[in-house]
């Protein structure tokens, strides 16, 4: 089949096409009649900007996000993503087109239509290396909290200011550095207390699990925020856990210091990696990033550092 311009026929052919395969997709935003346009199957890949900004413009939809994810599908956030990327088995699609009933009725789209397979591999390829930041249920819910239609059928966001480099965007991520050790009764008393609390914020239990830790400060951290723990264990191995966000704080109860729990929802089936591993694989500065406490604030780094577990 040669390479077809599509013009006004661009969702009929790309929902034929979602029909009959699993498809790798990465789509700036989902408007309303997402899900619809774009019947993803399960174990599909879905990548979308589904950061703060594009949920409170009302660009993208929880609620259409939450339709692909009951379905089985896959969803990865990039905060700066712009590209319209649809592969499915035996062909590609790629143009302007975000998901949604304003461009499958109103917009002007265009998109070429291209069964080559060595171009569907590269457009595969190119979703997959997007894939990192996991949408979550309980992140799922607090966005919802946020969305507000668009007032103007969708904008484009506004660009990164000083940005030279296009990488992927994620939010911020924090690494911690502890320590395995024996815990006080007020601790564990403390511990008890805030799982109960913590497991009620998980809303699939088959996909995620609460993990915690003890920290020293109770304003360290905040709710939402991703964390990267490295952990000292006893023998001395340094391991270095998959992301997580917090869900929960626990204070503990009598401790001068303000100690805390700290809970976090993270994913099943992700193992831990050993550190000097990672900072084998990941090179340049990563010993820097994640032997000390601190914010990562370099693009290129924290992507990097999700697609190990991507």
């Amino acid at each position: 089949m040669p390479t077809i311009l599509l013009s006004s026929n661009i969702w009929s052919r790309i929902t034929t096409a979602a029909k009959r395969s699993k498809g790798d997709c990465a789509v700036a935003y989902l408007g309303s009649g997402a899900s619809d346009l774009l019947p993803l199957k399960a174990g599909s890949v879905l990548v979308v900007d589904m950061s703060e900004a594009a949920v409170k413009s009302g660009q993208t939809n929880p609620a259409e996000v939450r339709k692909f994810m009951n379905r089985g599908v896959s969803v990865h956030s990039v905060h700066n993503l712009h590209a319209k990327v649809f592969v499915f088995r035996d062909k590609t699609f790629i143009g302007s087109s975000n998901v949604s009933n304003n461009s499958a009725h109103n917009l002007i789209e265009a998109a070429i239509e291209i069964a080559s397979s060595s171009v569907i591999s590269a457009a595969r390829q190119f979703v997959h290396s997007l894939m990192g930041e996991s949408i979550t249920p309980h992140y799922l819910k607090k966005m919802a909290q946020l969305y507000r239609p668009s007032k103007f059928g969708g904008g484009e966001g506004k660009p990164v200011k000083g940005q030279r480099k296009r990488v992927a965007q994620h939010a911020p991520m924090i690494t911690v550095q502890l320590v395995r050790t024996d815990n006080s009764a007020a601790e564990l008393k403390a511990e008890k207390k805030g799982r109960i609390k913590a497991k009620k914020q998980l809303h699939n239990t088959k996909t995620s699990k609460v993990d915690a830790f003890f920290w020293y400060d109770r304003d360290s951290f905040k709710f939402g925020d991703i964390l990267i723990q490295v952990v000292k264990e006893k023998a001395g191995l340094k391991m270095v856990h998959p992301p997580a966000r917090v869900i929960h704080i626990e204070p503990v109860v009598g401790d001068a210091d303000s100690s805390v729990v700290v809970f976090l929802e993270a994913r099943k089936k992700l193992r831990r990696r050993n550190l000097k591993w990672v900072i084998k694989r990941l090179g340049g500065s990563a010993k820097t990033y994640l032997t000390q406490d601190r914010k990562l604030a370099n693009p290129a780094f924290i992507h990097s550092l999700l697609q190990i577990w991507a």
